[in-house]
C-alpha cells in the first residue's frame, strides 16, 4: 500500500459516485511530489487528501500533511477510506507516536455518530470500547445504485444493504453528445450508449458563472 494505490482508489470511487472534482470540498493535492520538490497538483476530496498525506509522507521521508486535518478525517466516523487502520499508524508515526497502541490507547467508539479515537483510558459516556464496525452498514440508493458505509442511513431515499438482489443488472449508459452518464435496467432508448463514457468525457466550467458540465467537447466559447 503506497500513495499511488490510495489515489487510484479515491479516483475510482469519484468515478462510480460521479463527483464533481471542481466542487469546493475538493482541494488540489501536490501528487506524485510534495509541495517543497514539485507544483504537479491533483484533485482530491478534502479528506481524501488529508490521507494522501500520511502516505506521501512515508514515501517522501518527511511530514507531508497537516495533523489537525488528518486527525479529523481519521475520526471522522462516516469516512472509511482504503487503509484506514495502516494510515492511523502512520499518522501516529509522523506525529511522534510510536503506533497505534502507544501509551495502551485502544479504540472507543460513539455508537449515535460513529466518531472512533484512540484513549488510554475510558473516556465515559457516551464513548463504547472498540472502533464499532458492527454499527457500521451498507446503504443503497435504489435510483442511481449508488454505495456507501455509514452508521445511519443517509437520506429519506437510501436502502439498506448494497443493493444487490433486486437491483441486479442496472448498468451505466451515458450520452457520447453531452458525457452525461446514469444508471438503467434496460436500454434507455435513441442517444444512448453503454458504459459511463468517462474515458473520452472530462468536466468544463464557466468563467463567468461558475456553472460545471461534463462533455467530450467544449460546451462553449466561456
Amino acid at each position: 500500500m503506497d500513495q499511488h494505490t490510495f489515489v487510484r482508489w479515491a479516483q475510482e470511487n469519484y468515478e462510480q459516485r460521479l463527483m464533481d472534482p471542481t466542487s469546493d470540498r475538493f482541494e488540489d493535492a501536490h501528487y506524485p511530489l510534495n509541495r517543497k520538490k514539485g507544483n504537479e497538483v491533483i484533485p482530491l476530496h478534502r479528506l481524501d487528501h488529508a490521507i494522501q498525506g500520511v502516505w506521501q509522507s512515508e514515501e517522501e521521508g518527511c511530514v507531508c500533511f497537516f495533523a489537525g486535518d488528518t486527525k479529523q478525517a481519521l475520526n471522522d466516523g462516516s469516512y472509511w477510506p482504503l487503509g484506514l487502520m495502516d494510515a492511523w499508524d502512520l499518522y501516529d508515526k509522523w506525529t511522534g507516536r510510536s503506533g497505534s497502541a502507544a501509551g495502551g490507547r485502544t479504540w472507543w467508539h460513539q455508537p449515535e455518530t460513529g466518531e472512533r479515537r484512540l484513549f488510554a483510558e475510558d473516556p465515559g459516556a457516551p464513548w463504547e470500547k472498540g472502533m464499532g464496525l458492527d454499527k457500521i452498514q451498507w446503504w443503497h440508493h435504489p435510483k442511481t445504485g449508488k454505495r456507501i458505509k455509514a452508521v445511519e442511513t443517509p437520506g429519506p431515499e437510501w436502502l439498506p444493504g448494497q443493493g444487490r438482489g433486486p437491483n441486479r443488472g442496472w448498468k451505466w449508459w451515458h450520452k457520447p453528445d453531452t458525457g452525461q452518464a446514469e444508471l438503467f435496467l434496460e436500454n434507455p432508448g435513441e442517444g444512448w450508449v453503454k458504459g459511463t463514457g468517462r474515458s473520452s468525457a472530462r468536466w468544463w466550467i464557466n468563467r463567468e458563472s461558475g456553472v460545471t458540465a461534463l462533455a467530450k467537447e467544449r460546451p462553449g466559447p466561456e
